[in-house]
């Protein structure tokens, strides 16, 4: 039993070292607390994936304009996800 718990505890602090040195690399403020942490990174992870959506519609959008020729011929469907 006792080996579970300290292989959850290398996991956690392997975890939230990871954090720390990603965190280091790109300039950013360290967050003591790992639950701040956390949320922080996902938040970046939802707004990373919104953008990416927006910019993959916009490509679509684009993309159907130049191949527009008066019919339905040659058009995309624009990204909902």
């Amino acid at each position: 039993m006792e080996g579970y718990i300290y292989c959850g505890l290398c996991i956690v602090s392997f975890t939230i070292g990871a954090i720390i040195g990603q965190r280091v690399a790109k300039g950013k403020d360290i967050t003591v607390n790992p639950v701040k942490m956390v949320k922080e990174a996902t938040n970046e992870r939802k707004e990373k994936k919104k953008e990416d959506l927006r910019i993959r519609q916009v490509n679509a959008m684009l993309n159907n304009i130049d191949n527009y020729d008066g019919s339905g011929l040659g058009q995309t469907e624009i990204p909902k996800e």
